[in-house]
C-alpha cells in the first residue's frame, strides 16, 4: 500500500501522481542523502535502530502480558489471537 495514494481513489495526490510517472522530487530528495552515503562509504547502522529495537521488544512484551492476563481470565481464544498479533508485528525498519 502506498501511503501517498489518496484514500478516495481520485488520484488527486500530487506526490502519488508524480511517483507514478517517475518524476517525484519528494522521493528523490529522500533518496539523495542515502545514495550519497553509499557512494562515499558513510552509510552505517543508525544509532536510533537500537532504541527502536528496544521499544519494539517492550511493545511485544506488553502484548504478551495482556495475553497472559487473558489466559488467567479464561479467555484462551482471545489470548491466542493477541499472541498471534504480537508475533506478527513487522520488524524494525528505518528509512536508510
Amino acid at each position: 500500500m502506498n501511503p501517498y495514494r489518496p484514500n478516495d481513489g481520485s488520484g488527486s495526490c500530487n506526490i502519488y501522481r508524480a511517483a507514478l510517472r517517475g518524476a517525484s522530487t519528494h522521493w528523490r530528495s529522500r533518496a539523495a542523502p542515502v545514495a550519497r552515503d553509499v557512494a562515499y562509504g558513510g552509510l552505517t547502522v543508525q544509532a536510533g535502530i537500537a532504541h527502536l529495537t528496544k521499544t519494539r521488544k517492550e511493545v511485544v512484551r506488553g502484548w504478551h502480558a495482556i495475553a497472559a492476563d487473558l489466559d488467567d481470565l479464561s479467555h484462551r481464544d482471545l489470548a491466542v489471537a493477541v499472541r498471534r498479533f504480537a508475533n506478527a508485528l513487522p520488524p524494525v525498519k528505518t528509512e536508510r
